[in-house]
């Protein structure tokens, strides 16, 4: 076999349907010998000067995906390898076995984005449209090299949204979520009866619709009896900042404006014994709020007349009906152990004793019940809606006893959630989901009811939460979590570039 030759043909059928030109030169030599191919972005290839190296012990299919792999390879800029992720496009396009391309795959980003699986997102796009996807990417990505703006965090919310765009709920899928909305608290036995279809269905259509965005469950963990307050900090929309926040163990999410001029969001699940220490960041430009209030609204059937069906919402009487975040340190002692089986809980939304009996965990079901009677572990699902568009962050001045009216107003016309917030600024903070066909009504609407108090409408790139408790930082002697040397160093290097925190 001339592999050379197959490598130059390769290229060119890739460099044809992906309509770009290849930024690499070929090897002049390609060989075969004999290594053990190891984990990693270019598992069975060594690279010599010109000559490329492949390991003999690779079976036909695997040798034919490396081909492929390394003609896509010759497409993607070698700047671009400082986000060694970006190879995962050329995985994508290869064809290689999910399980070895899992196991060569990874992320190196310390919180949000722990659980990258772009063989698990790649699954969500019909294969059909794959190619379509991957040229898009692959040219966003050489775009974002040259203005010398890439990295992983844009990279994993690229990939992200691309799967969700292309993810259209099956039949069986839309009868579990109908089943859902009736009873959020059905166990998936009885989403099967409520559905009429078999419980394998039902748990394969729950395991795509989790991964999508769609539904989360149904064990949610009650993240505030851990002493953990919500908190939203503003920042100046830099690269550096975000960067900053996202390397901070406590962060949730992160907003980040499509506009430069418009300040970015984090959401900090701050330890309550450190609310004065971050309050400190406001002497050097950063804005601290407490979430007091938060509600969360799904609007799946959104009205043809917009404007008409926000402003009868806006002129209803409410009555005052505030339901305050509560915050509290557990009630019971809560080890290492327990701060391990809610992580399981907030990444795989389910717990099955057999599982956590396999991952090591000992008297899994009293572990369970003791959380759950804690308060800790609450049963339930909840809807969502997939990454289809930019989020919409919207900002307005207003008065906690208008809180409901504000959730109500807005979530005539789109999902959202909504929060009241208070500090150095007062009011409404809300993450809408419109659809794309209202998204220009909506801000218009906006606009017309909320005039000067108003303060942003903007489209934004949500950084999704893939974080867990930060379970090295928990002391189970003091019952607390140790965030002081975290909190020094997030002081320190936002001290390093406060001259740039400017507003």
């Amino acid at each position: 076999m001339d592999l050379r030759r197959k490598l130059i043909s390769e290229v060119e059928y890739a460099s044809r349907i992906m309509q770009m030109s290849p930024v690499r030169s070929l090897p002049k030599e390609i060989v075969l010998e004999e290594f053990d191919p190891i984990p990693g972005y270019r598992s069975g290839v060594l690279i010599s000067e010109n000559k490329m190296i492949i390991s003999s012990k690779l079976n036909g299919s695997r040798l034919n995906a490396v081909i492929k792999r390394e003609a896509l390879i010759h497409l993607i800029p070698p700047k671009a390898e400082k986000v060694p992720q970006v190879l995962d496009l050329a995985w994508a396009y290869s064809g290689a076995p999910e399980n070895w391309w899992r196991e060569c795959s990874s992320t190196s980003y310390p919180n949000l984005f722990q659980n990258y699986d772009p063989p698990g997102f790649f699954s969500l796009i019909p294969r059909k449209k794959r190619i379509a996807v991957l040229r898009s990417l692959l040219a966003i990505v050489r775009t974002l090299v040259r203005e010398n703006k890439l990295d992983f965090p844009i990279f994993y919310y690229l990939i992200r949204r691309n799967a969700s765009i292309s993810f259209k709920p099956r039949p069986a899928e839309n009868k579990v979520l109908k089943a859902i909305k009736k009873n959020p608290y059905a166990n998936q036995k009885e989403i099967a009866e409520i559905s009429s279809i078999s419980p394998a269905s039902v748990s394969r259509s729950i395991s795509r619709l989790r991964r999508v965005g769609y539904l989360y469950g149904p064990m949610n963990v009650n993240l505030h009896r851990l002493g953990l307050i919500s908190t939203i900090i503003t920042f100046p929309n830099l690269r550096t900042l975000r960067n900053i926040f996202l390397s901070f163990p406590f962060t949730f999410r992160i907003f980040e404006p499509c506009s430069e001029r418009i300040n970015a969001h984090a959401s900090v699940l701050i330890p309550m014994d450190a609310i004065d220490s971050f309050r400190s960041l406001e002497d050097m430009g950063i804005k601290v709020h407490q979430v007091i209030l938060q509600k969360f609204l799904l609007n799946l059937n959104p009205p043809k007349n917009l404007m008409e069906s926000m402003v009868r919402r806006y002129e209803r009487k409410y009555k005052e009906r505030r339901a305050y975040l509560e915050y509290s340190l557990p009630k019971i002692k809560v080890t290492k152990e327990d701060l391990r089986i809610l992580n399981i809980a907030l990444t795989k939304g389910d717990l099955k004793s057999s599982e956590l009996i396999n991952l090591g965990v000992k008297s899994p079901r009293y572990r369970i019940s003791k959380l759950k009677n804690a308060g800790l572990l609450d049963y339930y699902y909840t809807l969502g809606e997939p990454q289809h568009e930019d989020d919409l962050l919207v900002k307005i001045r207003s008065r906690e006893e208008e809180f409901v009216k504000l959730v109500e107003t807005i979530g005539a016309a789109t999902t959202l959630v909504g929060n009241h917030l208070r500090g150095s600024w007062e009011g409404f903070f809300g993450v809408l989901l419109p659809k794309d066909h209202l998204r220009g009504r909506l801000i218009r609407a906006l606009r017309l009811l909320f005039r000067d108090r108003l303060e942003i409408a903007e489209d934004a790139i949500d950084y999704r939460s893939e974080w867990t408790i930060p379970i090295h930082l928990w002391d189970e002697d003091k019952q607390r979590f140790i965030w002081e040397e975290e909190f020094e160093s997030l002081f320190q290097n936002l001290s390093i570039i406060k001259d740039k925190i400017s507003y």
